[in-house]
């Protein structure tokens, strides 16, 4: 008991120099992502376009659903919401015939644009590898090796990046695809309409990134992916390791895809900086590269 007495004054001042640390990285933590969120808020016109989506539940380009957008102000209804996104004029009657691109030898293959104008070869295939040993998520080899880098700097500032979705076959994209435009045509949407409205959420196949794991999708909980730490993080660091946010709000007309947050791109260090930094789509970026 004597011993006791004699080390519990050293036990408190331990136990209270551990909570002071615990403290200070907390708070510490915090500051720095209220810092990285002002500085990394999106785009004023990104805002106003997801508000005006309102609270449809996104679907990605590997046909898994998003989030749901933030609430309109006056309440809109989740089928109105619905309309309204597939309102957004898109300039199109029929899907145009894809060109069909060859994908690079070297590191440029990083900057394929994959859209409805453009689809790869069917004689492509990938090298995909495993994200880690213990997940079933596939992605090009160098892309993955990125990713693996970028998710232990993150997990170092305390955020944990999940991918819900990588390399997709060709074979589902089909599957995805074809799904979505019966969506359509069970509402008595024309083949032809159908299938431009269908791309705008989920990609033909071959003309989708996912087909060749250049890509990844984040899982999260919550409403809203970009009110998550991850995507304060990912808007800040992404770039560093070669990701951009590849469908935003403010480039649909581009695109030509819904935006989503949740979806993230390899295109290598040097162009994920450019884009990042001069906000501009891959698309814009390599009409003004090549």
């Amino acid at each position: 008991m004597k011993e006791l007495k004699r080390y519990l004054p050293l036990l408190i001042a331990g136990l209270t120099l551990v909570l002071a640390f615990v403290l200070s990285f907390t708070i510490t933590k915090g500051v720095r992502l209220k810092k990285l969120r002002a500085a990394y808020q999106p785009a004023d016109s990104a805002k106003t376009t997801e508000a005006a989506d309102s609270a449809e539940t996104k679907k990605t380009d590997n046909g898994k659903k998003d989030s749901k957008d933030n609430k309109t102000n006056d309440a809109e209804s989740e089928s109105q919401s619905e309309e309204n996104a597939e309102d957004v004029p898109l300039a199109l009657t029929s899907l145009p015939d894809a060109e069909i691109e060859t994908m690079p030898e070297s590191e440029r293959k990083y900057l394929v644009v994959l859209n409805i104008y453009h689809k790869m070869s069917e004689s492509y295939e990938p090298a995909v590898v495993k994200i880690s040993e213990d997940s079933e998520i596939y992605l090009e080899k160098q892309v993955a090796e990125a990713y693996r880098e970028m998710a232990q700097a993150a997990s170092q500032d305390g955020i944990s990046l999940t991918v819900d979705a990588g390399y997709i076959s060709i074979e589902k994209q089909e599957r995805m695809f074809q799904k979505e435009i019966e969506t359509y045509t069970a509402q008595g949407i024309g083949e032809a309409e159908a299938r431009v409205k269908a791309a705008y959420t989920v990609l033909p196949p071959r003309c989708s990134e996912a087909n060749y794991g250049l890509s990844v999708d984040f899982s999260w909980t919550g409403d809203d992916f970009t009110a998550t730490d991850a995507y304060v993080w990912l808007r800040a660091h992404a770039a560093e390791y070669g990701f951009v946010e590849r469908y935003t709000a403010d480039k649909e007309n581009i695109t030509r895809v819904k935006a989503n947050p949740a979806h993230w791109r390899y295109v290598g260090p040097d162009a994920s900086v450019y884009l990042r930094d001069y906000n501009v789509s891959l698309e814009e970026y390599t009409d003004n590269v090549n």
